[in-house]
């Protein structure tokens, strides 16, 4: 168990630099995250705009052979290759996207945890700042409570001397009463 802090004017947190270490990691951990889920947003727009094109082509095909428009079969053949190279292109953009969502995804976590370590210390710190508290009220009643024993055990020394002195005198006064009786005039 650590020893209680000593009396001191200010509180001071004896792994503010843990601390610090922890808020830089967390917001290295942030720049990471931000990265990853930007990557991961222009993933996503690259892979919506293929499959956009190859809706597109279809439709257009489609739209082509409906009207009944006579098509020179090279083109025909032309455009189901064009619509193949794009469909491969959306399946390994699916898979870029995907490996950015998992990174994204990883980076969250990360993240995550950075906050918590964080947040722990951050707990500790609060919990010794207010035992310090604690501590500091406790010794300035102490303080309070030695000032006043201090100034009652005067103040009783003073009306012992003061009574002292009143019966010294007193008993001068009558001791000097005797001695005029006594003494032959």
């Amino acid at each position: 168990m650590t020893k209680p802090p000593k009396k001191s004017k200010r509180f001071k947190y004896n792994l503010e630099s843990a601390l610090g270490f922890r808020e830089l990691r967390e917001s290295q951990e942030q720049d990471k995250f931000n990265t990853a889920e930007k990557k991961y947003k222009e993933e996503l727009k690259k892979e919506e705009v293929m499959k956009a094109q190859e809706h597109q082509e279809h439709q257009h095909l489609l739209g082509e052979l409906s009207e009944g428009k006579t098509i020179d079969f090279q083109q025909v053949m032309m455009r189901k290759a064009h619509l193949e190279q794009l469909k491969e292109k959306i399946v390994d953009q699916v898979t870029i996207r995907e490996g950015a969502e998992e990174e994204k995804d990883i980076q969250r976590e990360a993240l995550v945890q950075a906050m918590k370590d964080k947040k722990i210390l951050e707990e500790d710190k609060e919990k010794k700042r207010e035992l310090w508290k604690k501590i500091m009220k406790k010794e300035d009643m102490k303080f309070l409570d030695e000032i006043a024993s201090i100034a009652f055990s005067k103040r009783a020394r003073e009306e012992k001397e003061t009574t002292e002195l009143e019966r010294k005198k007193l008993k001068k006064q009558s001791e000097g009463a005797f001695d005029d009786t006594d003494s032959p005039e």
